[in-house]
This record gives C-alpha cells, sequence and structure tokens, in this order.
C-alpha cells in the first residue's frame, strides 16, 4: 500500500521537502529493542545488525515564520569494516500523528568507519502559525523500487524529554539537574571532561548584571582530551540568555590535570538569576550554501550558587598569608602572598571612607617576576560588595629575594559600621573585563594607631627620638605686614619595615597644624623616598600660616598617611603632638 498525502494548513519553506501522513506500512518495523539511554540521549536502535542509531538531539523551535524542526542523530558501526549509512528518510512526528520529513545537511558523510560513529544533521523549516508538538523521530527506508512505493520504520524514537524548544525550553529531568558544586560530564560530546562548578562572581555591564562562572574541568582519563564545544546560559523567569566563552580559556587538558574554564552571561537590568544551563552547539548546512545555520540546545541545568556562607572562610590576620588558587594565571606560583594591612582612611568632606589593604607579594625564586594586576573586592556582613582598585605603582617587577607591595582602595559609606569584612582577591580573564575570585578571607579593618614614637604606614616606619614644636611671628619691613611661621623639629629614624621594594608615591607624609578650635592653619606633604623625601636625622619643617592674621596658641601638629584614590587622596591619621 502506498502513503497517504493530507491537504494541511502548513506551507515548508525548504524545497522539495516532503510533508506526509502517518503511513499505513508494506514491510512490518525490524528495530531491536532499544538499549537503555544515557541520561540527555535517545536510547540506542539497531538499524540494520551493522548500524545503531542513537538520537543526540531534537529541536523544535518557534520562528517569526512559524516552526523550525531539528534533529541530530549518531550512526554507530559495530563491525570492523567501514560501513555505507543506510538509505532512509528522517521524519518528525506530531502529536496529531502528522509526520514532517527533515532535509539532511549537505555536509552529511555517507560511510561509517569501523568502530566508529557519525553524527548527521536534519533541519525543516515550516511556515505556519498552527501548533505543533513533536512527539516521535522516525528513522524511516523507502523502497522507491516498487509500486507503490514501501516503506519500513527502522526506527521510532520517543523524544521525551530531549525535544528543545529553543529559548522556551525548561529542563526538567531529574537526572539532568545539578546541584551547585556538582560534577557533571556533557552528554552527548562523547568528552570524559568532569566539570565543577566552582565560582560565580557578580558584576555589572553598562546597567546590566553579568555572572562570571567558573568551572574546574577534570581529565580522569590517560590521554589529553580536547575541550568540548559547549556555553553557559542563564534562565530568569520563562527567559534564557546566551552567554559568552571568556577570552583565556585552554583548548585541551592533560591526562589527571585540572584546567579552568569561564562564561559571563549577562541578563536584563531587572533579571535574578534562576539557573543556569549547558548549551552545546548544532549545525545544517543547506544545499547551495557557504555556511551553516548553527543553533544550540540545553544538555544539562546546575543551580546558580547561592548565598556563601563567608563564616566558612579562613580568618586572616595581618601578616599572614593569603591562600591562592594553585590554578591560577594572575599570580605566579614563585610569590607569597600576605596581607600586611587592611585600614580606614578617611575622606573629608565625603559621606564615604576607604578601606586600604596592602598585599605583599614576595619573590622566592631566583629571576624577576611580573607584580601582578589584580582586581579586588570587599563585601560587608551584610553581603554588599564593594569594588576595590589595585593603585598603579612605579614597581613593576619582584626582584629576587624580595617583595613589592599591591595597595587596593575601597569606597565604603560611612554608614557601613561592620569591622569584619571579607577580602576577595579576582583574576582578570584575558583582555575582557571579566574577573573570577582567586583567594577569599575574612579579616578586620582596622582605625587608626596613634603615637609619637613609633608610626608604622606600611611599608615604612618612622620613628620618632624627640620632637619639638615653636612659633614664630615676622613683619615685613616694607609692607609692615605680619607672617607667621611654625617649626617642628624632629629626631627621625626612618626605614622599610620589610625587605620590599617600596614605591615612592605612595604612601606619603601628610602634615597639618591646627589652632585650638580645630581649624587648619597651613599643611605639608612630604613623599619617603626620591628628592625632598624626610630624611633620617634632626629635621626642621617650616610651616608658614596662610588662613589666621594672628599667631596662634597653642597648636597641634597632626601627621597622617596620605594614600591616593580614583575618587581623590585618602588620609589615615597615626600621630598627634600638642604644644
Amino acid at each position: 500500500m502506498g502513503g497517504i498525502i493530507m491537504k494541511l494548513p502548513w506551507k515548508q519553506a525548504a524545497a522539495g521537502l516532503l510533508l506526509v501522513s502517518t503511513l499505513t506500512l508494506s514491510v512490518p518495523p525490524v528495530w531491536a529493542d532499544a538499549a537503555a539511554a544515557p541520561a540527555g540521549l535517545s536510547a540506542s536502535y539497531d538499524l540494520n545488525g551493522a548500524a545503531s542509531l542513537q538520537v543526540k538531539s531534537l529541536l523544535q523551535e518557534k520562528t517569526a515564520a512559524g516552526w523550525r524542526i531539528g534533529a541530530v542523530v549518531k550512526l554507530y558501526n559495530n563491525s570492523a569494516v567501514n560501513v555505507r549509512v543506510p538509505d532512509h528518510e528522517m521524519r518528525a512526528k506530531g502529536s496529531d500523528g502528522n509526520t514532517f520529513t527533515l532535509q539532511p545537511s549537505a555536509a552529511n558523510v555517507k560511510t561509517i568507519p569501523a568502530y566508529g560513529f557519525v553524527e548527521l544533521s536534519y533541519l525543516l523549516e515550516i511556515e505556519s502559525q498552527a501548533p505543533l508538538s513533536i512527539t516521535d523521530l522516525l528513522c524511516v527506508y523507502v523502497d522507491w523500487s516498487v509500486y507503490p512505493k514501501a516503506e519500513t520504520v527502522l526506527a521510532d524514537v520517543p523524544v521525551g524529554s530531549l525535544l528543545w524548544r529553543g529559548k522556551d525550553a525548561v529542563i526538567e529531568d531529574p537526572a539532568l539537574l545539578k546541584g551547585w558544586g556538582e560534577a557533571f560530564t556533557i552528554p552527548g560530546t562523547n568528552s570524559p571532561l568532569e566539570f565543577t562548578p566552582v565560582s560565580m562572581h557578580k558584576q555589572f555591564t553598562g546597567q546590566s548584571p553579568t555572572y562570571v562562572v567558573k568551572l574546574a574541568v577534570r581529565n580522569p582519563g590517560e590521554y589529553a582530551e580536547t575541550l568540548p564545544d559547549f556555553t553557559i546560559s542563564g534562565r530568569s523567569g520563562s527567559r534564557s540568555t546566551l552567554g559568552t566563552k571568556v577570552e583565556g580559556a585552554p583548548a585541551e587538558v592533560n591526562p589527571g590535570g585540572t584546567k579552568y574554564i569561564s562564561f559571563a552571561v549577562t541578563l536584563e537590568p531587572e533579571a535574578q538569576l534562576d539557573s543556569l544551563y549547558v548549551m552545546t552547539p548544532e549545525s545544517f548546512l543547506k544545499q547551495g550554501q557557504p555556511a551553516p545555520l548553527t543553533y544550540w540546545t540545553g544538555r544539562l541545568a546546575f543551580q546558580p550558587q547561592a548565598s556563601q556562607n563567608y563564616a566558612r572562610l579562613p580568618v586572616i590576620k595581618a601578616g599572614e598569608t593569603i591562600a591562592v588558587d594553585p590554578h591560577s594565571q594572575a599570580v605566579n606560583p614563585q610569590l607569597g602572598v600576605t596581607l600586611q594591612s587592611l585600614q580606614w582612611f578617611e575622606n573629608e568632606g565625603q559621606q564615604f571612607k576607604t578601606a586600604v589593604a596592602k598585599i605583599k607579594f614576595a619573590n622566592g625564586s631566583t629571576s624577576p617576576v611580573p607584580l601582578p594586576q589584580l582586581g579586588a573586592e570587599l563585601v560587608s556582613g551584610s553581603g554588599v560588595p564593594y569594588s576595590g582598585t589595585q593603585l598603579t605603582s612605579a614597581v613593576k617587577e619582584v626582584l629576587p629575594g624580595l617583595g613589592a607591595v599591591g595597595t587596593y582602595t575601597f569606597a565604603v559609606p560611612k554608614s557601613e559600621e561592620g569591622s569584619r569584612f571579607t577580602l576577595r582577591l579576582l583574576e582578570q580573564q584575558g583582555q575582557q573585563l571579566y574577573r573570577t575570585p582567586i583567594a577569599q578571607l575574612q579579616t578586620e579593618v582596622t582605625g587608626d594607631e596613634l603615637s609619637t614614637e613609633l608610626l608604622k604606614f606600611y611599608p615604612f616606619e618612622m620613628k620618632i627620638d624627640s620632637w619639638g614644636i615653636s612659633n614664630m611671628a615676622m613683619q615685613n619691613i616694607v609692607t609692615k605686614a605680619f607672617s607667621y611661621t611654625y617649626k617642628l623639629k624632629m629626631q627621625l629614624d626612618i626605614r622599610t619595615s620589610d625587605e620590599v621594594i617600596a614605591d615612592g608615591a605612595q604612601p606619603k607624609l601628610y602634615m597639618q597644624i591646627e589652632n585650638l578650635e580645630g581649624k587648619i592653619l597651613t599643611s605639608k606633604t612630604y613623599p619617603l623616598t626620591g628628592d625632598n623625601r624626610l630624611a633620617n636625622g634632626i629635621q626642621s619643617i617650616y610651616f608658614e600660616s596662610t588662613n589666621s592674621d594672628q599667631l596662634e596658641y597653642p597648636i597641634t601638629v597632626k601627621i597622617y598617611e596620605l594614600v591616593p584614590t580614583p575618587l581623590g587622596d585618602t588620609k589615615r591619621l597615626i600621630s598627634v603632638m600638642k604644644q
């Protein structure tokens, strides 16, 4: 008996593609019982004893004109010789019983290598707004040598959770739902590589949130493995956004090795990230076209990282080592990393204060190593992150046996009253602005530490053996105007407190003279290296008052550590000397 053609309200976009109804077959089906299916793939169906079929992906996607149906199948050769791909048509069956013959890709091969497999791609675009729900994928042999034609169903594959509905798709199969931190392999890729979500960092691209998701990639095998082509998409409500692979991703992973790969997913400004999907690409080459059409299908889903339990992070004090991810490419493994200080600085006239972190990078090797350029974040006890800036330094290399200082500044609202914070060091990915954490720790932000004997401002110490304040009034013999000068005399011993190369631009010493009411009369700033620096021995510093028309007494000298930031100079009080 021949096939029956039915007139339906469908118009196919590709000429020559066949739309048929459910067929009355002249030959009974010959497919064997389907072998058990791994998660994310169909069962395996024997076609002719030498070849078997497995559905890798099935797409039913809404388009502006109607529908796009795409299928990718794997054909396996179970013999020791090359075999020809069996003659067949691939058809998608709808819930109403109608079937749609898909067009084979021009790139489909004709031969399956011995004990190997090939992937074959099929596509059909239909111009119709009528509802459609694909239920089965049929592999059909058509015998055109007889009249009417005879058809044999070689495989009838229920689509189940294989069907991917484009941007509207939701992964619901429990076997394909993973938790944060749970290792997985990617179905359909034939790759043994294991992927584990290890970090998720939220930043902003314009006004839109961008989530940088970092995966650890482990190779459990005995041979180097190439990373499969995939990406991560973010789902917010019913909307999905395809992510991009961050620059610098590894091409392969050595046996027993672990590497990292990161993806950036940017959502709408008000969107909340609900879940993350692993997406793999499929391609279809239409006859006569120079380039293939590429589309994406979901393979599995995993949950975003929940609010981090910062209480589990290590607590670090000043002078203690920071544990940096050993797989990071941003910090040379020959560099030791130490938190030297994290202190509050003030910004006069502003509604924010500044936290300044100083981190020492010590070179334990026998050759110079570049000073790391890292991002940083300071996270409050309530989970609010404050972005940091690494200050530009004249020191570009860390010399053997020495250290160098990385200074990071964070603008924080004055209303922030907590002292316990989480400090994150961030690695920049490639040439892009995406960043991922490579170290996290808890620490305290300390306040002023006043002294008139030993002033500490890493990496310097200034010992004051003696000091005195005097004031003088002088009259111009021509104008008869008076000028007032204040003299601070100190015997100093200034030195670096650690074996580091100090940057002459930071920090500096800022000194100001105040009267009894706290009015600033005059001030001076001194570098600690280079020309015009404060030197050891007896130093006489003269301050000429420009803010008073009389000689003030008594006066107070305040000495600050001064650090430049992108928002202006910020300072920390370290000494008060009263006349």
